[in-house]
């Protein structure tokens, strides 16, 4: 009896340690988010450097936000869904588990809808908002968890992530297959850093993941750049003249918003041809990040101050994607701030901003975050 005790604890999974490097990515992938979104806005573009600014600084920088958050989600999951497995967990109730997060997800999102249908309305059809992404995060959640349960080789949800990629930037009208796409990445990710901490293999993990980190950054980054000035006139691109005539429609305009509000489809820009080298590239910039940070923060056990912040930003993500949205919306576009601010004041308020939101994270992390976003996925 005593040896058989002794065999099931030496089989008893290594449970999984805390992956600070994560927590980190994640608050950087909400800074990029937030002042990605701000720097498109509010920032002027018209003079010859704030248009540098534009191509370099948010093109190559700030737009890594949204797939840096979606590649996250899918780390994060493959760690929830495959504790849950080593429980082994009923697979009735890790069906509930999974329907629920992604749910209310999709919840979230047909509610900001209508809530910006409404309140909008009044105002200008122009600033309808619609949160359709947020929808698709749910769906591909939903989708990518039930595909864990099935347990395919970790491989495969690479090779499925790229050509999902490869779909999505190829059609007219997007659907969310990129969404889909970065968060099986991300399973990818996930599954094989599960497999490295129970072989004890996570120094040798790590160089794999830069390694791949490059290969896709040398392989992606000149064919993006070409792309872009052979074909992108970035001065003047053919969507915004689209939107400027939209805008002098507001029927034309208010029925496309309300149908998008309605249908959760994703649209995006008409140069979308050139994304599927563009997401590759965010995945390469992925991994050569996680590479650098798990080398320290993980590997190395340094705890450097300047990350605290950056990680406490990180924990409410989810709610501070869905409130930027809505402060802009409310605050600085009634005001007229489009295209306002110039690189100096820009640098002001995004400064400000950032403190702003660290001190009431600071102070939420003392009420467990109570009735944020997270906190109801929690519950």
């Amino acid at each position: 009896m005593g040896e058989q005790t002794q065999l099931a604890v030496m089989k008893k999974p290594q449970k999984l340690p805390r992956v600070r490097s994560i927590e980190t990515i994640r608050g950087i992938a909400t800074f990029f988010m937030v002042f990605g979104h701000y720097f498109h806005w509010f920032y002027n573009k018209e003079s010859e450097l704030g248009r540098i600014f534009d191509f370099w600084i948010a093109n190559y920088s700030m737009n890594h936000g949204f797939p840096f958050f979606v590649i996250l989600i899918g780390i994060t999951l493959s760690f929830a869904i495959q504790r849950r497995l080593e429980k082994e967990i009923p697979i009735k109730e890790l069906s509930k588990y999974i329907l629920k997060r992604g749910l209310i997800i999709i919840a979230i999102s047909f509610l900001l809808n209508l809530g910006s249908y409404i309140s909008i309305l009044s105002i200008n059809p122009l600033l309808i908002l619609d949160w359709n992404v947020m929808a698709m995060i749910g769906f591909a959640y939903i989708i990518n968890a039930y595909l864990m349960v099935l347990k395919p080789p970790k491989i495969a949800y690479g090779i499925i992530g790229f050509i999902l990629i490869i779909i999505d930037a190829n059609m007219p009208v997007r659907i969310g297959f990129h969404v889909l796409a970065n968060m099986l990445i991300g399973t990818l990710l996930g599954s094989y850093w599960i497999e490295a901490v129970r072989n004890n293999k996570i120094s040798q993990y790590q160089r794999y993941l830069i390694i791949f980190g490059i290969l896709l950054f040398v392989a992606t980054f000149p064919i993006d750049l070409w792309i872009v000035f052979n074909f992108v006139d970035i001065n003047n691109p053919v969507f915004i003249n689209f939107l400027l005539l939209a805008a002098g429609h507001y029927d034309l305009w208010f029925i496309i918003k309300s149908l998008n509000i309605i249908i959760p489809i994703y649209h995006d820009y008409s140069w979308i041809f050139n994304q599927w080298i563009y997401y590759l590239f965010s995945i390469g910039n992925f991994a050569i990040l996680f590479s650098v940070l798990l080398y320290i923060q993980d590997i190395k056990k340094k705890k450097w101050r300047v990350f605290d912040p950056i990680m406490l930003i990180g924990n409410i993500s989810l709610t501070l994607f869905v409130t930027h949205f809505l402060f802009a919306a409310y605050f600085f576009l009634p005001l007229n701030l489009y295209n306002y601010f110039h690189v100096l004041p820009f640098t002001v308020m995004g400064l400000s901003l950032f403190i702003l939101i660290y001190i009431i994270t600071l102070i939420w992390k003392h009420k467990n975050y109570k009735y944020s976003l997270e906190y109801f996925l929690r519950g």
